[in-house]
């Protein structure tokens, strides 16, 4: 119970990033900074995964049943809510469609190679898939894949006919994109 405490009074002096999971709740995971905390509560100043502040948390410790620290998750986070507002940008764009049948191919090959926008296609009416366009033929499209916490994952081909979706510059993308430009420069 020490060191669960040491980790906790290290967030509240230190406002270092935590990830709080609590037993038997599959939802059950809280993010944010340490406000307070004494022998039955921790009170945890919570925020969205978009860095935005979202209120206080109370929640018993006997109910925690592991803490993240110091991983990407918690960097990326601390990162975000320092520049949570670059998010709420949103650029205009304008689109153009002009064959109906081969709707895909043209709004991809608008963002090809535009390294300031991501965009999320779904696959199949199953997952979203976010990266940058860099390559397109009438039949496939090649997406530098960029995760979560802004991570480069690498390039994946896929068949424009399989794409039912597409997303361009959602809150979700924007986000990976400031992960990814940070990570980039940072050398993450």
């Amino acid at each position: 119970m020490e060191l669960i405490k040491d980790i906790l009074r290290r967030s509240k002096e230190e406002k270092k990033f935590i990830g709080i999971w609590l037993y038997n709740d599959d939802d059950g995971f809280w993010s944010g900074y340490v406000k307070d905390f004494d022998e039955a509560f921790v009170f945890l100043r919570h925020y969205t995964k978009y860095g935005k502040p979202d209120g206080i948390i109370v929640e018993q410790i006997e109910n925690i049943e592991s803490i993240d620290f110091d991983d990407d998750y918690s960097n990326a986070m601390e990162y975000l809510i320092a520049n949570s507002e670059k998010i709420d940008i949103e650029p205009e764009i304008e689109l153009h469609i002009k064959d109906h049948e081969n709707w895909q191919y043209e709004i991809l090959e608008q963002q090809l190679s535009n390294n300031e926008r991501i965009v999320g296609i779904q696959v199949n009416r199953d997952n979203f898939y976010s990266g940058f366009v860099t390559w397109i033929d009438e039949d496939n499209v090649i997406l530098n894949m960029v995760g979560k916490e802004g991570q480069d994952q690498g390039k994946t081909i896929f068949k424009l006919e399989d794409i039912n979706a597409i997303r361009i510059n959602d809150i979700e993308n924007r986000k990976k994109l400031l992960l990814y430009k940070w990570k980039k420069a940072s050398g993450r």
